[in-house]
This record gives structure tokens, C-alpha cells and sequence, in this order.
């Protein structure tokens, strides 16, 4: 059973991409792919440490829908992230995709991020961490 110092781990991790994905907020300068591969793995890492919190083992995987599921047997409010699946395709970055599309997909990627910030910054949801 993973314990709170790994949680703790998993949340700096996760805070390093996050940091990242800020960098990478000019799409002529960065390929969607790359921020979608940013974007998976912090979303994965808290997903991991939410479960951990909830002292619940967890696979090696990198699929957001299979760890959210894994949340949802106990905590409800883990629905409120269902949007956050279409990030696990990004956990193996995408071959070349066309330049339309890819912007289709940072449009998409953006609005996902945008409501994972919102919703673990305002206080909703119960991984937040206490001081």
C-alpha cells in the first residue's frame, strides 16, 4: 500500500507538469501532442495520489478512465472528471497528426485543463490537500 509522503511525491510531480503546460501556452512554438502529454501525466499523477489518499491500490497504467473508476467506488464526486479520459491517448504520444486537427485538439485540451484547474483550485472535489 502506497502511504502519504508517496502522495505527497505524486502532487510535486504532478505540479512540475502543471508548470510545464504553462510554459507551453503558444501553439506556434508547441505541437498539441505535447501539451496533451504534459496534461495526461499531472492529471494521472493526481489521480494516482487521490487514490492513495483513499489508501486504494492502484494499476500500472496510464488510463485516466480506468483510475477514475477506481475513485468512483468510493468517492462520487470523482464524476465531476469524466472529461479527463480523452487525455489518456496523450500517455503514448500521437504520431503526426494534420495541423487543423491539431489545433482542434489544443482547443480541447485547453477548455479540459481549464476545468481540472478550476475545479481542484476552488476547493471542489475531496483531494484537496490539507496544510
Amino acid at each position: 500500500m502506497h502511504d502519504l509522503s508517496h502522495a505527497e511525491s505524486l502532487i510535486e510531480i504532478a505540479e512540475i507538469d502543471f508548470t510545464a503546460l504553462r510554459g507551453m501556452s503558444d501553439e506556434r512554438f508547441l505541437a498539441s501532442r505535447v501539451v496533451g502529454f504534459h496534461a495526461q501525466q499531472a492529471i494521472e499523477k493526481l489521480l494516482k495520489c487521490w487514490l492513495v489518499i483513499l489508501r486504494i491500490e492502484y494499476p500500472l497504467t496510464h488510463s485516466i478512465g480506468q483510475l477514475l473508476q477506481l475513485i468512483r467506488n468510493q468517492d462520487t464526486e470523482a464524476s465531476q472528471f469524466e472529461d479527463l479520459q480523452e487525455f489518456t491517448p496523450y500517455a503514448v504520444l500521437f504520431a503526426m497528426k494534420r495541423p487543423q486537427q491539431e489545433l482542434q485538439t489544443l482547443i480541447e485540451i485547453r477548455l479540459l485543463l481549464g476545468l481540472m484547474i478550476s475545479c481542484t483550485s476552488s476547493g471542489k472535489g475531496s483531494m484537496q490537500r490539507e496544510e
